[in-house]
């Protein structure tokens, strides 16, 4: 069953850019990783200063192979240091998944 893993995280104040690099780092490490499937990094629009990371795994346990690498352990800590309290670290089962039809001229 597919799943994803999703950070989500709030910079310190002037850490903005050093947060968004890590998470374009964590992304492209990720990307080459077995099982993953595609990865997204997101801006906060009615939230300004809020970014987010979420991967598509094939499995569990690809994602969990994934997180204990040591370079990804070394960029989750990385974005700990550089984050405000809050940041969250969540692992959700896809239930249910719908596509968009294709259209037709």
């Amino acid at each position: 069953m597919k799943i994803i893993r999703e950070t989500i995280i709030r910079p310190q104040k002037g850490f903005e850019k050093d947060v968004a690099g890590t998470l374009a780092e964590l992304g492209d490490h990720l990307a080459g990783q077995p099982g993953f499937i595609e990865g997204y990094t997101l801006d906060g629009l009615e939230d300004a200063g809020l970014l987010a990371r979420i991967s598509v795994w094939e499995s569990r346990d690809a994602a969990d192979r994934s997180a204990v690498l040591d370079h990804t352990i070394a960029l989750r800590a990385k974005l700990q240091r550089l984050a405000q309290p809050g940041t969250q670290e969540l692992l959700l089962d896809i239930v249910s998944e719908r596509h968009a039809e294709p259209v037709t001229a």
